[in-house]
C-alpha cells in the first residue's frame, strides 16, 4: 500500500535476482505467505527460539553482498524486555 510503481517494481526486481542467486547456489527455499510471515514474527515464543549469534550469522550470510559494503547487521544478546526485567530484579 502506498507505494509507487518504481518502488513496487524495484523491489519485485530485487526480489528476482535474490531468488537467482539462491538457485544458482542451489539453497533450498520454501517460500511462505506473507499472513503466515507476519503471525511467526509476532510470536515472541518463535522469535526467541534461536539466540542472537544464530540470527545474526544468518543474517550476515543471506545478505553477505550488502554487508560487504556496510557494518554487519548484529543482533542484541537480549531484548528489551529481558533487560528491564534484569533491572527491576536488581537491587537499589
Amino acid at each position: 500500500p502506498s507505494q509507487g510503481v518504481v518502488s513496487t517494481g524495484t523491489t519485485m526486481l530485487n526480489y528476482g535476482i535474490l531468488l537467482g542467486i539462491v538457485a544458482a547456489l542451489e539453497i533450498p527455499v520454501e517460500l511462505v505467505a506473507g499472513r503466515s510471515w507476519k503471525a511467526a514474527m509476532m510470536n515472541k515464543t518463535l522469535m526467541k527460539v534461536a539466540g542472537a549469534k544464530t540470527k545474526n550469522w544468518v543474517v550476515n550470510k543471506v545478505f553477505s553482498a550488502w554487508t560487504s559494503g556496510h557494518a554487519p547487521l548484529q543482533f542484541a544478546e537480549k531484548n528489551f524486555a529481558e533487560l528491564w526485567k534484569e533491572d527491576m530484579e536488581r537491587p537499589s
